[in-house]
């Protein structure tokens, strides 16, 4: 988990969707040279705090789930790296779907 603090508070309804899709696309950006796939993309809430869920797939056969939640003027990051799902191997379903959420649903905020 990464967390970086901005000077403006960025969770304000208006100009999050913005800022999520910033941090999408310099994400993608930044990896290019892997050759991503955008998989899937989900806005989130977690406590009330806006967020998102992106699954990129690269051309290695490796699978990233990024997870971004905004809280206040703070955006917190986390990620897993799972390969492609293999056949006939336990919890790889899905790309190790259940796995990898298991472990993104592990983060709390604290209050």
């Amino acid at each position: 988990m990464i967390s970086t603090q901005y000077p403006a508070e960025i969770e304000k309804q208006s100009t999050i969707k913005d800022f999520l899709d910033e941090l999408r696309d310099g994400s993608l950006a930044a990896v290019a040279a892997g050759k991503p796939k955008l998989v899937s993309e989900t806005d989130i809430t977690l406590n009330g705090h806006p967020g998102r869920i992106l699954q990129v797939e690269f051309a290695n056969n490796s699978v990233v789930r990024f997870k971004w939640i905004a809280v206040k003027d703070r955006v917190y990051f986390l990620y897993i790296i799972t390969p492609k799902g293999r056949k006939n191997v336990m919890g790889a379903e899905n790309d190790y779907e259940k796995i990898a959420t298991t472990f993104m649903d592990s983060f709390r905020l604290l209050e």
